[in-house]
């Protein structure tokens, strides 16, 4: 952010200038201006305590219209624009916010479909990968939180007073980011409202990025008068998106045939583009000399930034994009683009009203991602056209003689079975099993195994266990919310996988296989193979592929924040909008990370970040994986029915391309976003979420029952369920005959057999699934296939 004093002093006082808030719930009674001058002076460095008096006087209007409070203006009219308001409209929270926890945004999302009138409230706790702390809860009553303020307050202000030493200010202010999202994702920002649903970090965010950009704009055109600061019709603002394009064909496209090392490479690959959506708009934010907060959304491969409306910022975002897009060209072969773009708004994008039926962000929201959509149809214009001509530089003849064997695309040596980047990837794979920092830097780090990214302005990240004295702008800690003094913040990424430990934990999976290359190469710990996955299958040997994502996403987002009727005012503000994202990728990159690492641990995150997900694993662990990840989602977005989930699984030879198999999920996932939505497709049938469990439910009772079957203790044997099987497909295609032969295929084989059983049960349940046979080809396929015996 450079060294203008007054430009570091207003985005110091912007980020905290409601902390008082925070405050004010452990029972303090002064105004929360007050108690944030009163904080800033006691547990800000010294060099940066002046924007304390901004802070004390940022409800004060009457400023508005006088002479000088330059910086005070801004901070004002960001923060009602945060709020989409027109003008400040602050009640101060004493004796109320204590009574008044935050609700969850999920509960709020209305499309027409059977809305609840419950609240769901959030925890008054730090920021956790922790079920008690991450879910909401029913409103039950009133509540009484001064103690949970009293108690996170203090963890708060202790954890400021440790970077209180750091002297550089972009290092210090990214540090007071982290904390603040650790501890003000679950305060109300304002209480005296009627839905208390926004979480103060997400308006100290918005508030600090819009004051950012109303900064740069009355710098470049030197006007700093109120009446000009509060103009909302001229169009101060540019929002910036970038998607990332190409993503699932990079990541999948892996040959599994011929080459070991599948797992890690996948691993590395997902990683690298994750790394691409963190760096790029690190290169942006740096070109336009704008802060961390200025990326108001960054999830699934996808980021937009809020930036000042000039000139300047105009030109370089050209050049960024030229030169970025030129890097991925080059590097990638055009496998991986990035669109990006921006449009032009004015502070009415930002507002909301009861009569403002064109106003609200989600409106500007909708014009970058159509215009995002539209420039998917154009990639690489900037670089492969000049002048309304080929610009034929990108092509060359390329004699190939051999190709990598695993990605099929970059020429190697005679003797050379992977191309440099698939090695890397491998390298990258590994260090990934046991990293605990992310660094970030400018200059070459010492160690030679980071990933460099631009080749006019290089990036470098380094995945690293422990630290070395390399020159890093940001250390973030991977998976792990408790900062220690040598990182800045944190980053959550849903990167798991199956991991060999030593080779003492290879007995579960492969070390009866002699020729294992897991056993016989390398040190631990260390990537599991697909192979060694498909063994820890019960029954058949199968890799469970499976492939979910929101419904109605982009509908949630336009119009899951609109008034519910007339008399209501929007509440699609740009805090709301950014909080739902958040709140969204924290579930699917740290709550299925969790999920995953502590109870399906066999199971292999290829990604999982944004909205969706791509889940390998054991067949039946990915089945019972699927009803847990929408019984969570179900919980995590307060069981309201306009969010849902869609699902598909394919299964698969561990061998079976994993690009393919990657398609074929997809083509499941398709069929059950058709109609209703809300949706899982396996063994090519497509039902609702709750019959699926009912029929998994059904899958587990002829699963026991063909064990006791070995032991003489059921009727139920294989090829009563074999054919249990052919009736079904009888039953899809309208043979009615099924009816009849199901009816006496009980009778003969298992009324008239006495096996000391509970028989009436079994025939209970037997005859009750001649109604629904169709669905019944779930339950059938999989008790066949948790009964197939397979040498593993």
């Amino acid at each position: 952010m450079g060294d203008n004093k007054d430009y570091e002093k207003l985005m110091l006082a912007a980020v905290v200038h409601d902390v008082g808030k925070f405050w004010q719930g452990t029972g303090e009674k002064r105004t929360h201006q007050e108690l944030g001058a009163k904080f800033l002076r006691k547990h800000i460095p010294e060099q940066w305590q002046d924007a304390a008096g901004i802070i004390s006087m940022h409800h004060e209007t009457g400023k508005l219209g006088s002479g000088g409070y330059e910086l005070l203006k801004i901070l004002m009219v960001s923060d009602w624009l945060s709020s989409g308001e027109r003008d400040d409209r602050d009640e101060d929270d004493l004796g109320k916010r204590i009574n008044e926890p935050l609700i969850s945004i999920f509960s709020e999302i209305n499309l027409g479909i059977d809305q609840q009138n419950n609240k769901w409230r959030i925890p008054l706790t730090t920021l956790s990968l922790d079920e008690n702390s991450l879910f909401p809860k029913i409103e039950d009553g009133k509540v009484d939180l001064k103690s949970d303020y009293r108690n996170l307050w203090n963890k708060f202000i202790g954890e400021v007073d440790t970077i209180k030493g750091i002297s550089d200010f972009n290092k210090y202010f990214n540090s007071l980011y982290y904390i603040l999202q650790k501890y003000a994702w679950c305060i109300p920002s304002a209480v005296y409202k009627n839905t208390p649903d926004i979480s103060l970090f997400d308006h100290l965010k918005t508030t600090c990025a819009i004051s950012a950009c109303l900064y740069k704009f009355h710098d470049s055109i030197n006007q700093w008068d109120g009446k000009s600061i509060n103009d909302r019709n001229t169009q101060k603002f540019l929002l910036i998106g970038g998607d990332i394009s190409g993503i699932q064909k990079y990541i999948y496209d892996i040959a599994s045939v011929g080459v070991g090392g599948v797992a890690k490479r996948l691993r590395a690959r997902s990683f690298y583009i994750s790394m691409i959506s963190e760096v790029v708009p690190q290169r942006l934010l740096d070109g336009l000399n704008l802060p961390s907060v200025c990326n108001i959304i960054s999830s699934g491969g996808r980021f937009f930034i809020i930036a000042p409306n000039t000139e300047a910022t105009r030109d370089k975002f050209i050049n960024i994009k030229k030169n970025v897009s030129e890097w991925l060209l080059n590097e990638f072969q055009g496998n991986l683009s990035l669109n990006l773009e921006y449009i032009e708004f004015s502070g009415k994008g930002l507002e909301i009203e009861k009569s403002g039926d064109d106003l609200g962000f989600s409106r500007v929201f909708d014009r970058i991602s159509d215009k995002l959509d539209s420039a998917k149809l154009h990639k690489f214009n900037e670089n492969l056209v000049s002048e309304n001509k080929w610009n034929d530089s990108f092509l060359s003849d390329i004699e190939i003689n051999n190709v990598c064997k695993s990605c099929v695309k970059i020429p190697v040596n005679e003797n050379q079975e992977l191309c440099k980047k698939c090695e890397f990837d491998a390298k990258i794979g590994n260090s990934l099993l046991d990293a605990k920092y992310i660094a970030f830097s400018k200059i070459k780090p010492k160690h030679q195994d980071c990933l460099s990214f631009f080749s006019d302005v290089p990036y470098y990240v380094s995945v690293r266990n422990k630290l070395d004295d390399s020159d890093y702008y940001l250390i973030l800690r991977l998976n792990n919310l408790d900062l220690d003094r040598k990182a800045d913040g944190f980053k959550i990424i849903a990167n798991y996988v199956y991991q060999l430990k030593d080779r003492n934990t290879q007995c579960a999976t492969c070390q009866k296989i002699d020729d294992c290359s897991l056993i016989q190469e390398g040190s631990f710990p260390k990537t599991a193979s697909f192979d060694c996955v498909v063994r820890l299958s019960e029954g058949k040997s199968l890799l469970g592929i499976l492939k979910a994502d929101v419904d109605n996403l982009g509908l949630i987002f336009s119009m899951g924040l609109k008034k519910n009727n007339k008399d209501d005012s929007d509440r699609d503000t740009i805090s709301r909008v950014t909080m739902l994202s958040r709140m969204l990728d924290l579930f699917f990159t740290g709550w299925i990370h969790h999920v995953v690492e502590t109870l399906y641990p066999h199971c292999y995150i290829v990604y999982s970040g944004g909205d969706d997900l791509l889940i390998a694993g054991p067949w039946n662990e990915i089945i019972e994986l699927s009803k847990k990840i929408n019984q969570d989602f179900r919980s995590y977005t307060c069981n309201n029915q306009n969010i849902t989930l869609s699902a598909g699984i394919f299964l698969s030879k561990s061998k079976f391309p994993i690009a393919r198999s990657s398609n074929l999920a997809d083509e499941e996932l398709e069929k059950s976003k058709k109609g209703d939505k809300n949706q899982i497709t396996l063994f090519n049938k497509t039902v609702q979420w709750q019959k699926f469990s009912e029929l998994i439910d059904y899958g587990n009772f002829l699963d026991a029952e063909l064990k006791k079957n070995k032991n003489g203790e059921s009727p139920i044997n294989s090829s009563f369920v074999n054919r249990l099987l052919k009736y079904c497909r009888m039953a899809e295609e309208g043979d009615i005959m099924y009816l009849s032969r199901i009816k006496y295929d009980i009778g003969r084989n298992i009324i008239n057999k006495n096996m000391g059983t509970n028989e009436n049960e079994i025939i209970r349940r037997l005859l009750k699934m001649r109604d629904e046979m169709s669905d019944m080809i779930i339950p059938v396929s999989y008790a066949l296939y948790k009964n197939r015996e397979e040498k593993k």
